[in-house]
């Protein structure tokens, strides 16, 4: 038998629409990271940053947020 045989298509539209939404709290203004630049490199110079990123274990952005913080730069 099944159990939503007598359940109509407006209670379940309502209990979808009355259900609570997951996921994390939108980030502050101040906490938000949009902004962007952009630098040219030669290939060397990309290659040399992906395999220092990749030995820490970061993504090439956040390696590189981490050298201009240890600089004082951000």
């Amino acid at each position: 038998m099944n159990k939503f045989a007598n359940v109509t298509t407006r209670e379940i539209k309502t209990h979808t629409a009355i259900q609570k939404r997951g996921g994390r709290p939108k980030k502050s203004e101040s906490e938000k990271r949009d902004q962007k630049i952009t630098i040219a490199l030669t290939k060397d110079e990309k290659k040399k940053l992906e395999e220092m990123a990749e030995q820490e274990g970061l993504s090439v952005g956040v390696f590189v947020r981490k050298v201009l913080k240890q600089q004082g730069a951000v």
